[in-house]
């Protein structure tokens, strides 16, 4: 299992008007769905 933290900057930037929110979760949880039908998200990864 790969537990590592980031060790830099985020280098993510919201456009003009946007704003940004990141969030942890394992790949198993399937939250990208969730994530992409609450409007105005704009991008998940």
């Amino acid at each position: 299992m790969d537990s590592s933290i980031a060790q830099g900057p985020d280098h993510d930037r919201p456009a003009l008007g946007q704003e940004f929110a990141q969030f942890g979760a394992g790949c198993f949880w399937s939250v990208e769905l969730s994530f992409q039908r609450v409007a105005g998200v704009t991008k998940t990864e």
